[in-house]
């Protein structure tokens, strides 16, 4: 692929397209529309020429080109001539905070025109979404009810304490709910949360962009093991049947989480959260809070069967290799 635009808009085109080379996308040069520097983005070399840029075309073969810039009636941006290179042309659209998965054409009389919609905001498509949950929901159970019983041994011989904890969830349309999940801290936790990010700024720096701590002192033997392999998460399956939550869909916020929520609370608190989801399998742990929240959105965005089936199979390889949700 040939990508054409600004560095500003093409450098996360590119970064996107190494990061996901399963899309099948290779960027191979990069013109500068704007003639800004020639120095490469990701290793992708940068040419300011027509001339340039038809040579590397020839060079590599290149039949694909991806437009990253906005399109507007600007005769800068005139793109007839890309046309005597490419016989292929991609644009990138900014369709957040839409869906992409879902979008159709439409020839307006010779103006195209996008139309998407949030599938999973459809009476209908809820439905489906729940049965599929139910019935996974009670496979799980009969996997897991006797982990139930080594887990709640292991957790009461570990450290003092109930064997589970309830805490406070927004739900559908915010309203709270008492999420259950196996305790993984000590009693005091919150205590020791709070006195470490007072007397650790690094700490306190890491728990404000992911909510999330790499090296928590919270965490007792037990749970650092649990944790690992997502198992205190079982205990949410009573919330599936209960219906406050289904097996798949964003993941449940704290109500002090709200407020940072911005925006992106409008969507994402409009269908029930799940035990895992998007960002679980594709971002975890390494994702900030606000691209996590992105995640969520993008799920609700894109929902298909399909991807609930993928997210599932992505679910079971990410707790085989122990990396969590």
């Amino acid at each position: 692929m040939a990508v054409i635009g600004s560095r500003e808009h093409s450098e996360p085109v590119i970064e996107k397209m190494i990061k996901n080379r399963r899309l099948g996308f290779r960027p191979v040069c990069l013109f500068d529309i704007e003639h800004s520097s020639t120095e490469p983005i990701f290793g992708v070399p940068v040419v300011n020429t027509l001339q340039e840029l038809t040579d590397c075309a020839n060079k590599y073969r290149i039949s694909h080109a991806v437009f990253a810039e906005a399109i507007n009636d600007n005769p800068e941006f005139d793109l007839h001539w890309m046309r005597d290179v490419f016989p292929n042309i991609l644009f990138v659209f900014k369709s957040d905070p839409f869906g992409s998965l879902w979008v159709q054409t439409i020839d307006l009389h010779g103006t195209l025109v996008i139309e998407t919609n949030y599938h999973l905001l459809n009476k209908r498509e809820m439905i489906i979404k729940r049965i599929l949950d139910m019935f996974l929901t009670f496979l799980m159970l009969l996997v897991s009810v006797p982990i139930f019983g080594v887990l709640a041994i292991l957790i009461k011989l570990d450290s003092k304490g109930p064997i589970l904890y309830k805490q406070k969830r927004l739900g559908l349309g915010g309203e709270l709910f008492d999420t259950y999940k196996f305790r993984t801290m000590y009693e005091n936790a919150e205590e020791k949360l709070e006195k470490l990010l007072q007397e650790d700024s690094a700490a306190s720096e890491e728990y404000e962009i992911y909510h999330k701590l790499s090296n928590d002192p919270r965490i007792t033997r037990v749970g650092k093991f649990i944790r690992r392999y997502s198992l205190d998460e079982l205990p949410q399956l009573i919330n599936i049947l209960k219906g406050d939550s289904n097996l798949i869909g964003p993941r449940s916020y704290l109500p002090r989480e709200l407020p940072e929520m911005g925006k992106h609370a409008n969507i994402i608190l409009k269908v029930k959260p799940g035990i895992t989801g998007w960002w679980q399998v594709m971002g975890r742990n390494a994702t900030s809070f606000e691209e996590r929240l992105k995640l969520d959105e993008y799920y609700i965005s894109n929902w298909s069967i399909w991807l609930d089936i993928y997210i599932v199979i992505k679910t079971i390889w990410v707790l085989i290799s122990g990396q969590g949700l």
